[in-house]
């Protein structure tokens, strides 16, 4: 057993940093199921960050963006966005400032930082752009671009023209930050309780895929890191082809809602904890809470269809939010859209149990100090029914709609044996998990689309044209990103629908060699 693993410990060259990984991860999980004071919990997300941006040092960005490696740029690139990000860190810390016991000597930076948050923002923004701007420089000069990458699937031509090129490049840099880092950094810091387990986990995997041909191909080890190694090639590879750029540019959008309405999901079904909820106003009881309160004043009869009311209402905020997700991942692993036919019971009783007595609701966030969307849980006899009109009486309304409820879900399960019928509800249960989804998209743009040209307007008014200008920039990446990828998602799924575009994939040298042919035969026609 030792000799097991003390061979283990050298194939996958383990050491200090993996143990100190470890050991924080242990106290990660101790403050997931506890409580951990202040200046551990500080530790934990500062060290989940410095991880991440490491992460993003490995990941080679040139590489993917622009076709070569370039380590000076690589070096640069994840410092820089860490110095963008520092606002937020600062933030992070104002949540336990005051509340640390040896780590007090933070208390009077965090008192010096906030005294003088613009100008300090101000500085880290500038110090990360001038960063982005030279290594957009440097590219420019010696970095040519190269098949596969970001740059080439978008824009084949060769870029002779230096000042072009350095833009490009500079936006480029910028987009990658704004699109993939901050939002992923921001989940990490206000989402997660305790992230540097998820970093950490995310951490050891990449250290068993880096290491996996070391093992016999029987091994566990030697089979995870091939299927991590797989599907990470197989997602970078997504932004070096024009045909599969929509693809990945779809899948960010996923990830983004992965990461927002997840933590609502997770939180008012599970009772899960977030910083990201202690910034909203109330109206985040867990579903259990509010059924319990509810039933307390309710017969033993009604309290039946209560509890199945919730349980439904429950299975529709997390069905509506994995529809979309499952939908992805499966044209990402080239499969075609179906489902299991018990799986189509549930979602249209879920569904039809929370159009009748909804059980949450979509908003835009309200608060200043944070944008985005919110979801909030509400008692189901305290909210008003399209059913009311029908039965006033609230005990006869919720027995109606539970039957109601699993009557279609019924129903939907017996037509189904039709395999039309069968395709066609699947189909509908796509259109309803997008539409979820636009709704909350929708009010997230608005919320963020708001914020950023208050602060565009603020910073004109002040005299920061830079600041003015580079909220600009981040205002038409979000309407690029949020409208443009949720219309590209959507016209990828009709296409996967109808043509089967990415379950009976065209090999790309093939869509290549057919364009060429082509372009010649346009010039026959010509000549």
């Amino acid at each position: 057993m030792i000799k097991k693993a003390r061979e283990l410990i050298e194939k996958l060259e383990l050491g200090f940093i993996e143990l100190f990984i470890g050991f924080f991860m242990l106290i990660g999980l101790v403050g997931y199921f506890g409580s951990l004071p202040a200046d551990w919990d500080w530790i934990d997300h500062t060290v989940a960050f410095i991880m991440f941006t490491y992460f993003f040092y490995i990941l080679d960005i040139t590489s993917i963006i622009f076709g070569k490696k370039s380590k000076i740029a690589n070096l640069i690139i994840p410092i820089s966005y860490l110095s963008i990000f520092f606002k937020d860190i600062i933030a992070y810390t104002g949540a336990g400032a005051f509340n640390f016991t040896f780590l007090k000597f933070i208390n009077p930076v965090y008192i010096f930082l906030a005294e003088n948050l613009f100008l300090v923002t101000s500085i880290s923004i500038y110090l990360g752009l001038l960063g982005l701007a030279i290594s957009a420089a440097y590219i420019s000069r010696n970095i040519e671009i190269s098949h596969p990458s970001l740059l080439y699937a978008v824009y084949k031509k060769p870029l002779e023209r230096k000042i072009p090129k350095f833009l490009i490049s500079f936006l480029l840099l910028l987009a990658f930050y704004y699109l993939i880092y901050n939002p992923i950094l921001e989940w990490l810091e206000f989402v997660l309780d305790d992230p540097i387990i998820v970093v950490g986990t995310v951490y050891y995997i990449t250290k068993i895929a880096r290491h996996h041909k070391k093992f016999h191909e029987s091994h566990a080890i030697s089979k995870i890191g091939d299927i991590v190694w797989t599907w990470y090639g197989k997602f970078i590879s997504l932004f070096h082809y024009r045909k599969t750029l929509p693809l990945a540019i779809s899948g960010l959008l996923i990830l983004h809602g992965i990461s927002d309405i997840g933590v609502f999901a997770y939180s008012l079904i599970f009772g899960g904890k977030s910083l990201y909820l202690d910034f909203l106003d109330s109206g985040h009881a867990t579903f259990f809470r509010l059924f319990i309160n509810d039933a307390a004043n309710s017969s033993p009869a009604t309290s039946i269809f209560l509890s199945a009311a919730y349980f439904f209402n429950a299975l529709s905020l997390l069905i509506l939010f994995l529809i979309p997700i499952i939908v992805w991942i499966r044209m990402f692993s080239q499969k075609g859209l179906h489902l299991n036919r018990i799986y189509l019971f549930f979602i249209y009783a879920s569904v039809l149990m929370y159009i009748s007595l909804p059980g949450y609701s979509i908003s835009r966030i309200s608060s200043s100090d944070v944008i985005g969307a919110d979801i909030n849980s509400r008692s189901i006899l305290g909210i008003q029914s399209v059913l009311r009109l029908y039965f006033p009486e609230r005990e006869t309304l919720v027995a109606f709609a539970v039957l109601l409820s699993l009557a279609l879900g019924l129903i939907v399960y017996l037509l189904s044996l039709n395999h039309r019928v069968k395709k066609e509800a699947y189909a509908l249960a796509i259109v309803l998990g997008l539409a979820f989804y636009a709704a909350y998209f929708y009010n997230f743009f608005i919320s963020l689309i708001g914020y950023l040209f208050d602060t565009i307007s603020a910073m004109t008014n002040s005299g920061n044209l830079i600041l003015a200008a580079l909220f600009m920039i981040f205002a038409v990446f979000s309407i690029l990103f949020y409208i443009g990828g949720y219309l590209v998602f959507l016209y990828e799924i009709i296409m996967e629908y109808h043509r089967r575009k990415w379950s009976e994939p065209i090999d790309e040298e093939l869509v290549y060699a057919i364009g060429s042919l082509r372009r010649i035969k346009r010039r026959m026609i010509r000549k």
